[in-house]
């Protein structure tokens, strides 16, 4: 009866040590630490997700998760981003995933989160069907910018990595 016991305990120690070796990051790599989201194109076949990189320091964004959910609360979507390059400071860039035609809705709420920290998260209304939602260009991006929704315009032409032009 011993040995059945001991046998048993030493079970129940392998699966909960095995588990516990799973509660990780998505990779073992370092955390970003500022993005802040610039353009939304949820164009059929184009859609995309850029950034700027503020601050001065390469952003490390492998394993960082994009997040959309729309505002009528449907279960979010998800897409993990796999990249051995950082973001280059003070630059722009498109989030390197492939994204599906349904990834950003019409009405939604986009989370970049990065080691359980969300980064940046950005409220929208009325994603244009072709070229882009923008934020105003002309000024350094920043988060507390992005959280105006006064400062974002649909744009006919949408500027991927690039600086976006004024809103009219």
């Amino acid at each position: 009866m011993d040995g059945l016991r001991f046998s048993a305990a030493a079970a129940v120690a392998a699966i909960a040590m095995a588990s516990s070796a799973c509660e990780r990051d998505p990779l073992d790599a370092p955390c970003a630490t500022g993005l802040v989201v610039t353009e939304l194109s949820g164009a059929k076949g184009a859609v995309f997700v850029e950034v700027f990189v503020p601050g001065g320091l390469a952003q490390e964004i492998d394993g960082l998760i994009a997040r959309t959910t729309n505002l009528v609360g449907q279960r979010p979507k998800e897409a993990v981003i796999r990249v051995a390059e950082p973001l280059a400071p003070d630059a722009f860039a498109v989030l390197p995933a492939t994204l599906p035609d349904d990834f950003l809705p019409d009405d939604g709420v986009l989370e970049l989160v990065s080691c359980g920290e969300v980064l940046d998260r950005v409220v929208w209304h009325g994603l244009p069907e072709t070229g882009s939602l923008a934020l105003h260009g002309g000024v350094v991006p920043s988060a507390a910018a992005n959280d105006d929704e006064a400062a974002w315009c649909a744009s006919g032409a949408p500027t991927p990595a690039k600086e976006n032009p004024p809103c009219p």
